[in-house]
């Protein structure tokens, strides 16, 4: 914990980091984003997964909660939480950030992004996306469910909000199986009933009840959300990149909804189109007039308040080799993890945490 309270003092006191002037998308915009750059740093020690394809052997384990990474990198690599993994097979979001010495094959703990999509022993898998901001927050948690939940919320939610024909865009050939998968359990419900009215008379009248079938697949989502959004593709592709960013800081008018951070420069600029796309919900909400201009010393102060909720955070330890570890932050309003290689903070990733929000039980919830 030493080695966080250190980076978090030198970030309240800007010593060798700096919080530079507020970037929005608009006059209107309801979001806005701080860049942290670094003053001074060294040389950088490790590698992105992002930034070596190949590098890392990353396979599908046959477990859904379980990927298999294999490094043939002379450093370390880093691999950051919330990462999408793809290949012929189930995709999966990286629970928590973990380094991979070199030589070392490591068990990569993951969550399912699709459902719907079977799992393939031995499968190949790249990196592909971030997943948003939402579902990142179940990710931390573990929660599978609260993943699926909140992936059925950008779905039914957000796209149809923004995007009428969306739905046709996204679910065409989905709905297609679903079709065949359903002529197929009609075909078994009517076998079945034949050989029960052999059984027992009446059997014959029973239903057998359909689950409903609602996609979450959160990787064709997010890219028809970009697709109907103007205002999504607008932040991703003008989210700030400044020279020495490490970071970025993500505000709302409820104060900081997340912050983010590397140790140097060069990470940094690896992973910020797909930081923009995770946070580009927030940074894209705006309000129908221009009610509210950044004020550099509101935004400081509930900068300050957020580093020190993080500061008062307990901390779980979930990954550990004999370089580098991970820990998990839970606070009073916030959560978050961080990771350390060689005795520095090499990644912080933090936010706000929301209360659970009440959802409709299976059964109630409406399919597409």
């Amino acid at each position: 914990m030493s080695t966080l309270l250190s980076l978090l003092a030198d970030l309240r006191e800007q010593r060798t980091f700096a919080f530079e002037e507020p970037w929005r998308l608009s006059s209107r915009s309801l979001g806005l984003a701080v860049p942290i750059v670094r003053k001074e740093y060294g040389p950088r020690g490790y590698v992105l997964l992002e930034e070596l394809p190949g590098g890392v052997e990353v396979r599908d384990s046959g477990s859904i909660r379980r990927l298999i990474a294999r490094s043939s990198v002379e450093k370390p690599v880093f691999i950051r939480g919330g990462l999408v993994m793809k290949g012929e097979t189930q995709p999966r979001a990286v629970r928590f950030s973990m380094v991979i010495l070199p030589g070392e094959e490591k068990a990569i703990e993951a969550l399912c992004v699709d459902e719907a999509r079977p799992i393939r022993a031995m499968a190949r898998m790249a990196p592909a996306r971030d997943v948003p901001a939402r579902v990142l927050k179940e990710l931390v948690k573990g929660d599978q469910a609260g993943v699926w939940r909140e992936v059925r919320t950008l779905q039914m939610e957000v796209v149809p909000r923004y995007a009428a024909p969306m739905e046709e865009m996204i679910f065409l050939r989905r709905r297609a199986r679903e079709r065949a998968r359903t002529r197929e359990r009609e075909e078994e419900e009517r076998a079945l009933r034949r050989v029960l009215r052999l059984i027992t008379p009446g059997a014959a009248r029973f239903r057998l009840r359909a689950e409903p079938l609602i996609t979450t697949d959160l990787i064709r989502i997010s890219e028809a959300l970009e697709e109907a959004r103007k205002d999504i593709r607008d932040v991703i592709e003008r989210f700030p990149l400044l020279k020495d960013q490490v970071g970025v800081a993500i505000l709302d008018a409820k104060g900081v909804y997340a912050m983010e951070l590397f140790d140097h420069p060069d990470s940094w600029s690896a992973i910020a189109k797909n930081a923009g796309r995770r946070f580009a919900e927030v940074l894209a909400e705006q309000a129908e007039f221009e009610i509210f201009k950044p004020d550099k010393e509101g935004i400081m102060e509930a900068i300050r308040a957020f580093l020190d909720k993080l500061a008062a955070c307990d901390e779980e330890v979930v990954f550990k080799n004999r370089l580098a570890r991970t820990a998990v932050l839970k606070g009073e309003g916030i959560q978050g993890e961080y990771t350390v290689l060689e005795d520095s903070v090499i990644h912080l990733m933090a936010m706000r945490s929301e209360e659970e929000r009440p959802h409709r039980p299976p059964e109630e919830e409406i399919p597409f």
